[in-house]
């Protein structure tokens, strides 16, 4: 036998090892992946490791991961850092704006779909849906969705309810555009979660779009207290006080104490007056306020 043809049958040989170490490994692993699927399906009917949320890691992605299960867990302190505090839920798709009778769809008949979800936080722990696999941050069953081109309305449903978009693991990912022509160099994001009054109100000011912000927390009866509605509020409340704290009367020290406060709160929302007796200038000189 020639070295060639010994070489040859060597490496055939060697190849046969591999196919047969693949076949072994390949069925270790389906038989580690049935195991699993007997694992799952017992913590779906209430069998626990004690830790719900490795429970709910191992029901949706299939076996134990503590790379993902450090995201839910920081994705929770986070919510629980912000109780009472608006949650924003922005998810994004392609949407085919034209149809064409006869087709096909061309390039510039698809755009952007944008979906907004905003709540309020009530609780610091997520809600694990083991059934369906999916979760919800906890708003109390309410929240106000808005598309463009649609009217905001109220739903009965937590903030990500039937929500199978993988949030927690792709906040900040960058969406695959199939169709839809990007001029700018931007990335547009798949999802955005935003926690927290004041992160929120920053996205929606940067998006240029505080108008609908301020909509959308009056429908949820938690009014932005920057937006122009509650600044004319606050005016309202304290010219109508000041006015019966200060007609016609000679005020004891209390009374004093709180005009001064009430011309304060006026300067800083820069109040003008038209009542003939209450007249800002000489009231704030009168008081020392200024």
């Amino acid at each position: 036998m020639s070295d060639l043809t010994s070489a040859i049958q060597d490496a055939l040989a060697q190849d046969a090892l591999v196919e047969q170490a693949q076949e072994s490994a390949d069925g270790v692993r389906n038989q580690a992946t049935a195991r699993m699927q007997v694992i799952r399906e017992r913590i779906k009917k209430g069998d626990s490791t004690g830790d719900r949320i490795r429970d709910f890691v191992i029901v949706r992605y299939g076996r134990p991961d503590e790379a993902i299960e450090a995201k839910y867990r920081e994705f929770e302190t986070l919510i629980g850092q912000h109780i009472g505090q608006f949650v924003l839920l922005v998810t994004r798709g392609e949407g085919l704006w034209i149809r064409r009778n006869p087709g096909p769809a061309q390039e510039g008949d698809w755009g952007i779909e944008t979906e907004y979800e905003l709540g309020v936080i009530e609780s610091g722990e997520l809600l694990l849906d083991l059934e369906h696999e999916t979760y919800e941050i906890p708003t109390g069953r309410r929240r106000v969705t808005w598309k463009a081109g649609t009217e905001p309305h109220h739903a009965e449903r937590n903030v990500g309810a039937f929500l199978y978009r993988d949030t927690i693991l792709g906040n900040g990912r960058a969406h695959k555009l199939e169709h839809v022509q990007r001029h700018s160099q931007d990335p547009i994001l798949a999802v955005e979660i935003v926690v927290g009054d004041d992160a929120v109100r920053a996205w929606w000011e940067n998006q240029q779009s505080l108008l609908r912000f301020w909509e959308l927390a009056e429908l949820l009866d938690r009014p932005d207290p920057n937006s122009p509605a509650q600044i004319e509020l606050r005016r309202l409340t304290v010219t109508a006080r000041l006015v019966e704290l200060l007609v016609g009367h000679r005020h004891p020290p209390e009374v004093d104490q709180e005009v001064r406060e009430l011309l304060r709160q006026a300067v800083e929302l820069s109040m003008r007056w038209d009542h003939p007796v209450v007249l800002l200038g000489q009231l704030s000189n009168a008081y020392g306020v200024g």
